[in-house]
């Protein structure tokens, strides 16, 4: 989706005002994945699922379907426990979506 066509849809915010929320949204991702890897250390499945809901829910809201779409793979492996085996992958490729700061 063109950035023009999501700043309609989003009310014609400016421009400026939703790279700054996509440059905030990568930095709190990276901590989002980092809290979802220690949940899971630590067993806690349902905590570490709220968390990718929320990643999903928050680059859904931007328009940027690529990482909603890895953060769901992410909370359904965590709901569902015949995908825990999946998880590392599933975990990795969203991880590595914030890996480099993304240009809005």
């Amino acid at each position: 989706m063109e950035k023009k066509q999501i700043l309609a849809e989003l009310g014609d915010i400016p421009e400026r005002v939703y790279d700054e929320l996509v440059v905030e949204a990568f930095e709190q991702g990276r901590r989002q994945v980092a809290e979802i890897q220690k949940r899971c250390a630590g067993k806690d499945l349902a905590c570490a699922a709220a968390v990718a809901h929320s990643i999903k829910g928050c680059f859904a809201n931007l328009r940027l379907p690529e990482i909603s779409d890895a953060a769901r793979e992410v909370e359904s492996a965590l709901r569902c426990k015949t995908a825990a085996k999946e998880l590392p992958v599933l975990l990795a490729v969203l991880g590595g979506m914030f890996s480099s700061r993304r240009k809005a």
